[in-house]
């Protein structure tokens, strides 16, 4: 449940749960007499609009009532009608790619003892955040027990961009999504920096900045300077880059060696071999279909696999769990889904939750009872 000053958003992820939050909630109004308009409610709904938002379980866009009001508006004839536009658009900017970038005459215009004129590349760049925001991409809600994808830019001396995706299915198919966008603008001493040390100071600001979906997770970083790796090894007295080097030593200790140690154990497992020949085939062949054996056939029948980066993930409504063969590594998940610090001692129906949700191999639910 989400609360926003006299808004109560109410969510989960069965028809059945849902109908018992709202009673929960409705039962704790009515001894503190407090009126619900029924006028003002929806429920059961697939998606709703909340704080310029329209929000699904699965993506998150602009709600485009609130965008035509300013597409109409003409260009901004004063300071603080600039202001006043920047404000709107800024609360948008995770959803648009270079936000920082293609502002950043505008908000020079709002500087102090700047004469306050419309040129071309000012009006070029209002109308292009006008475009931006009506065609905005949906962004997608992340699926934590998948691998992300950091894309950082620092292209511009001025300013820094970075863009999180993700490889999920959506509408039946695979694909890249967009998680969010972030831009940010350098102080002056930063923008001295030489082109590798600003690529590295991005990915320092994009690793904090997107920290709640990125610690703790897998995720690959693509950059256009190959220097950037080098750098971020040598031996420096530096004080920013010790910094900056602690930063991403701390995000780059993930489970690099977990993840590739399955993806090893899959070339010695005789159904992993056959599952990765079927999901390479376009068409369907009978043949390596007759060689799986239960549950795996059932599961590929029913389309229940895919690819990622050589990983099998074994998809179950909404969650996304990896595929994993060998007993140690099976020991790893359970141990760490029973006595993970962070969670707490979980008791067994909260076990078997979190499991479903992390990974998946044959006869797993028998297996834990």
């Amino acid at each position: 449940m989400v609360v926003y000053i006299d808004d109560i958003i109410i969510y989960s992820e069965t028809w059945e749960d849902h109908v018992q939050y709202i009673d929960r909630v409705l039962s704790k109004c009515t001894p503190i007499n407090l009126k619900i308009s029924l006028k003002k409610c929806n429920f059961g709904q697939q998606e709703l609009l909340a704080l310029g938002h329209k929000v699904s379980g699965l993506s998150l866009e602009i709600d485009q009532n609130k965008v035509a009001a300013v597409h109409q508006k003409p260009v901004p004839k004063s300071i603080k009608e600039m202001q006043s536009f920047l404000g709107f658009a800024s609360y948008y900017k995770n959803h648009i790619k270079n936000f920082a970038h293609i502002t950043s005459s505008l908000y020079k215009l709002c500087s102090k003892d700047v004469i306050f004129e419309i040129t071309k590349e000012r009006r070029d760049a209002y109308e292009r955040i006008k475009h931006e925001l009506t065609n905005a991409p949906v962004l997608i809600l992340p699926d934590f027990e998948l691998p992300f994808k950091l894309y950082i830019n620092a292209a511009c001396s001025q300013r820094l961009g970075a863009a999180l995706h993700q490889r999920q299915i959506v509408d039946g198919e695979p694909g890249e999504v967009v998680i969010c966008y972030i831009s940010m603008q350098l102080k002056d001493s930063e923008a001295r920096y030489e082109a590798t040390q600003t690529e590295c100071l991005c990915l320092v600001c994009a690793l904090e900045e997107l920290h709640y979906y990125l610690e703790g997770a897998v995720f690959e970083v693509y950059t256009d300077f190959t220097a950037l790796k080098s750098l971020l090894n040598m031996k420096t007295t530096n004080r920013y880059m010790l910094r900056w080097q602690i930063a991403i030593q701390d995000s780059s200790e993930l489970h690099n060696e977990f993840f590739s140690a399955v993806l090893k154990s899959y070339a010695k497992h005789k159904q992993c071999g056959i599952l990765l020949q079927l999901l390479q085939q376009k068409y369907r062949r009978s043949d390596l279909e007759s060689q799986l054996e239960e549950p795996w056939l059932k599961a590929y029948k029913d389309n229940k696999f895919f690819l990622i980066d050589g990983l099998f993930y074994h998809r179950e409504r909404h969650t996304s769990a990896l595929t994993v063969v060998e007993r140690d590594h099976i020991s790893l998940i359970l141990q760490e889904c029973h006595d993970c610090p962070y969670m707490g001692h979980m008791s067994e129906d909260r076990t078997k939750e979190r499991v479903a949700s992390t990974a998946w191999w044959p006869k797993w639910e028998q297996e834990l009872g």
